[in-house]
């Protein structure tokens, strides 16, 4: 039951242990002396958020900690070590808030220093604060704007919260790497609730549970048709704008007047998702011949949501000499 010691600074390999008894004789038998190491997973995140370590190699060790060495603060409890000298446990990131490359010293005892020896072993964190990016940062109610953002914890809820009426626009939940999707069919999206208030405000998105908050400027807006000039005779051309049409592809712009057929007379221009805003330059419409003087009400139909209207006036330009 009698223990032999490592000496420090030996090379990592097989060795081969002689015994010598004062009176039975020789024995031997093989020993792998093993390089210890250590690893934290995963190794990227946020602050404040909880990682696996393990390692090998840690034979005959008692106490291992995980520290961090910028401040050399330990980051939980003990470290468990298995009969084959492997150790397991978690680790607590600190609450640091500037992004970057950090160093995790393992060791048996004390805080050996940034830069161990023999007695510890050192790997990299990322600190990534987690971030959040709607495209456009404006929409209508019932609308829906693009989502990206990474730094969260991996599976996690994320709620996106108004703090002007405290009201939920929507839970996106994150993959594995803590980042919101960025592949599939569509892009992801959050929606914009029917009842939310108009105007600018804060939004706060609040990860389930990593804790993490992040505030960011999103404004809800009505969706709106500008026909400029607003004034025009048949035939000359007016070109309608319009944002706060966030969520959809395009939009279908009906005219004020249906054609000599009765039929309503359309089109359709596309959105700009960084905008939310019809594509510029806009729309070009030339005043069809059949519309009488006098004033008429133009509407925009989104294609997946919302409406907008604007008056417009034909006048009469008299007849060319």
């Amino acid at each position: 039951n009698d223990t032999l010691e490592r000496l420090d600074g030996e090379t990592p390999g097989v060795y081969k242990i002689l015994a010598d008894g004062s009176t039975s004789g020789e024995g031997q038998t093989p020993y792998e002396l093993v390089e210890r190491w250590s690893a934290v997973s995963p190794d990227v995140g946020p602050p404040d958020r909880e990682l696996s370590v393990e390692g090998c190699g840690w034979g005959g060790a008692t106490a291992v900690n995980a520290y961090w060495a910028d401040t050399g603060e330990s980051m939980g409890r003990t470290l468990g070590v298995d009969a084959l000298g492997c150790l397991g446990g978690t680790a607590t990131v600190p609450s640091v808030r500037d992004e970057g490359l950090y160093a995790i010293v393992v060791a048996d005892g004390d805080f050996p220093g940034p830069e161990p020896s023999g007695d510890g072993t050192a790997t990299v964190f990322r600190v990534l604060n987690s971030t959040v990016f709607l495209t456009p940062p404006a929409g209508p109610p019932g609308g829906k704007v693009q989502l990206a953002g990474c730094g969260w914890f991996p599976n996690e809820e994320v709620e996106f919260r108004s703090l002007a009426d405290d009201l939920v626009f929507d839970v996106i939940g994150t993959v594995e790497n803590g980042c919101f999707r960025t592949d599939g069919p569509t892009p992801l999206t959050i929606s914009i609730p029917a009842e939310a208030t108009l105007g600018a405000q804060d939004l706060r998105a609040t990860g389930a549970e990593s804790g993490q908050q992040i505030d960011t400027d999103f404004t809800v807006e009505e969706p709106s048709l500008v026909l400029t000039p607003d004034e025009a005779g048949v035939g000359e051309d007016v070109v309608a704008t319009g944002c706060g049409w966030a969520g959809n592809t395009e939009v279908e712009v009906e005219w004020g007047h249906p054609d000599t057929s009765g039929l309503p007379i359309r089109w359709t221009h596309p959105v700009d998702p960084s905008t939310g805003c019809l594509e510029s330059p806009g729309l070009l419409i030339e005043v069809p011949s059949n519309t009488p003087t006098g004033t008429h009400v133009t509407r925009a139909t989104g294609a997946t949501s919302g409406e907008a209207f604007d008056i417009f006036s034909v006048v009469n330009r008299g007849d060319l000499i």
